[in-house]
């Protein structure tokens, strides 16, 4: 599998497959933030590394405005992920990584953003 930049740009909201990120998108990735489900609800982007990092940025500004979460926090992740590292990351944006998960056990909504990730993660 090569992880090289992909011919095109869009997002998966659930599944649904979205192309070209952009302002439309955008306001679809703000609706699916503000879905308050059981459970976790993951937004895949892809496309241009620039043109998601924006998309995510602007989403992330956006959800802090307005107060979608608790907290947001996040890490980025390797081809090859270390997870003690991206959970020392995550743990340090909430103040400790021995205490990760009674932490976001104990905020309701919390936003994870993962930059570069080539595959699953189990954390």
């Amino acid at each position: 599998m090569s992880y090289g930049e992909p011919e095109y740009c869009g997002a998966s909201l659930g599944n649904m497959y979205i192309p070209n990120v952009d302002d439309k998108v955008k306001e679809q990735i703000m609706d699916a933030l503000r879905v308050r489900d059981q459970g976790e609800n993951i937004i895949g982007l892809c496309g241009p590394d620039k043109r998601v990092e924006h998309s995510v940025k602007t989403a992330i500004r956006r959800a802090e405005r307005d107060q979608l979460f608790q907290s947001i926090v996040t890490a980025t992740v390797a081809k090859k992920p270390d997870i003690t590292k991206i959970q020392t990351q995550i743990g340090d944006a909430i103040e400790t990584a021995l205490l990760l998960c009674a932490e976001m056990k104990k905020l309701q909504t919390v936003l994870v953003v993962l930059y570069d990730l080539h595959g699953r993660l189990n954390l």
